[in-house]
């Protein structure tokens, strides 16, 4: 069964295809006359850098097959990190693309004694690289999921990119705040960490979403509100289940929805309606978000303050709900802890 297209974890790539250079007989690459054709219409072949070729029907834009073409030039002890390395971990929204649909470089390292030229769509980095922290991923040599969030947050355009990539790495579930946290603590001096410790600070292991990660950046950071809660169970004082709001704000009693594409269909907006409807009957005010909104903030932080005065505010004793879960609600463990979990369970699979 293939993976919704909203989890943030992706299905193993398929129909990868490493490139191969140019073999005179034809048999394992392309002849040199048909390496010379690259780039003509009906051209078999496509050329991914010097010397190195694929067949013409391999898909340019999977974000795997970027990432194995840009990881043949690696040098020996080299790894590819940053957004690539966190897509062949699994992480789902690291695709390579910015908002604006443009592509980030693969980044890929190359260590501190190999100086490497500037090429299109590959961003070159000498930083140290320990081979504790390299592993081999659908053939790809990578970095490890904390040394590639680490690269990816302190690399990005600016801290709100910087924490959409943390949270999507926790959603993932490729690496925790506790062992980033641990990892940000042993590179003190590197580039880019004043970034990395801030957007680790607005992080949160429980966002699901790129543009749930934006709302709450916005509440955050433009609205000027104290932090939410993600993600959070609201219950009725009898015990059952309201829904799960995406951001809740306890003390005023706000619960703010990002409605994505996904929303518009007629079954989710009638389940969203009937949430929505018993958070009000409980006295919770409700206010929804688009990602039309993103592209206003002013405008939706205007909205965000009026939904907070329209708030009831009231004090505990008064309230119809909770986010405490009744008695027998089952209570996940932390990220890191599950992190560990699994480790461990790994551990014991491999040594029996």
């Amino acid at each position: 069964m293939r993976r919704h297209h909203w989890d943030p974890v992706c299905d193993p790539p398929r129909g990868l295809f490493t490139p191969v250079p140019v073999d005179p007989r034809g048999l394992t690459g392309p002849t040199r006359h048909q390496a010379s054709l690259c780039g003509h219409p009906g051209a078999e072949w496509r050329r991914t850098s010097r010397g190195f070729y694929v067949p013409s029907y391999v898909d340019p834009d999977l974000p795997e097959q970027r990432v194995l073409e840009a990881a043949v030039l690696l040098p020996a002890g080299g790894a590819v990190t940053g957004w690539g390395a966190l897509r062949m971990w699994g992480g789902r929204f690291f695709d390579g693309r910015r908002r604006d649909d443009a592509l980030h470089p693969v980044d890929l390292v190359a260590g501190p004694h190999d100086a490497r030229r500037p090429r299109p769509g590959i961003r070159w980095s000498q930083d140290r690289l320990d081979p504790s922290e390299v592993r081999v991923r659908h053939g790809v040599r990578v970095t490890d999921a904390d040394r590639a969030a680490f690269d990816t947050a302190r690399l990005a355009g600016d801290v709100r990119a910087a924490t959409v990539a943390f949270d999507m790495a926790f959603a993932a579930e490729l690496t925790g705040p506790r062992r980033l946290a641990g990892y940000l603590d042993t590179h003190p001096g590197w580039n880019g960490v004043p970034q990395a410790r801030t957007a680790l600070d607005l992080s949160s292991e429980r966002s699901r979403s790129p543009m749930e990660t934006d709302v709450r950046i916005v509440w955050e950071l433009d609205a000027g509100f104290p932090r939410p809660l993600v993600n959070t169970e609201v219950f009725s004082r009898a015990g059952k289940l309201l829904g799960v709001a995406d951001l809740l704000d306890p003390v005023a009693g706000l619960v703010v929805e990002f409605d994505g594409a996904d929303h518009a269909g007629a079954r989710r907006r009638s389940e969203d309606a009937g949430r929505e409807g018993r958070m009000r009957t409980h006295l919770l005010e409700v206010e929804r978000v688009t990602g039309y909104d993103l592209h206003h903030v002013a405008a939706l932080v205007g909205r965000l303050h009026a939904a907070r005065r329209r708030a009831r505010w009231l004090p505990e004793c008064d309230r119809r709900w909770t986010v405490v879960p009744p008695p027998g609600w089952e209570v996940g463990l932390p990220l890191d802890d599950r992190l560990d979990l699994r480790d461990w369970q790994r551990e014991v699979d491999e040594s029996a």
